[in-house]
């Protein structure tokens, strides 16, 4: 509860510094997305969200390393890889429209961002350093299995020369489950 109540606040805060930018549509043009990850590319490279039943730490809590928590309209998704050295976490929150299914950019009330790391400091940093562009789109949701399947990109420009660009690109998710 206590990292949903931080992704909650940050998430609103990051929506005050959003500037409005058309984000191109992102694009997968792999069919063999595994079920219940994130996969994406971030800078190029090759990023997958470890499985929801491997268990990890981020800012302090323990959580699953994907995870979707849906509360009234609002859902907020983690995905977090630990492989080599790279540990790293995609967060998005979504105010999701009726039906559920449709196309969600920053304008929108949607956010995301990349936090390389999954300490307090590296979620501040990325919620503090940078300006995020987010495309998120819904396009399968079950409300009966709570699954959901979609795309995702994230364009994230920092806030001075020391701040790496992030640009997620070709993300993806299918049949991710809602907790």
């Amino acid at each position: 509860m206590k990292k949903l109540i931080l992704m909650i606040s940050l998430t609103a805060l990051i929506f005050t510094g959003c500037k409005k930018k058309e984000d191109p549509a992102p694009s997968n043009n792999n069919n063999t997305t595994p079920s219940g990850v994130l996969v994406c590319k971030v800078n190029g490279k090759a990023w997958q969200s470890d499985a929801a039943s491997k268990m990890t730490t981020f800012v302090g809590d323990p959580t699953k390393s994907t995870e979707v928590v849906l509360e009234a309209d609002t859902m907020n998704i983690i995905g977090i890889q630990i492989k080599n050295n790279d540990t790293s976490a995609i967060l998005m929150s979504v105010v999701l429209k009726a039906g559920r299914i449709g196309t969600y950019t920053s304008s929108s009330v949607v956010n995301g961002f990349y936090v390389a790391g999954t300490e307090i400091n590296d979620l501040l940093t990325s919620a503090l350093g940078y300006t995020s562009s987010t495309s998120f789109e819904i396009t399968k949701f079950d409300a009966a299995t709570k699954k959901f399947s979609g795309k995702f990109s994230i364009t994230m420009t920092g806030s001075s020369a020391s701040f790496p660009n992030y640009t997620v690109t070709e993300g993806t998710f299918t049949d991710v489950v809602i907790d």
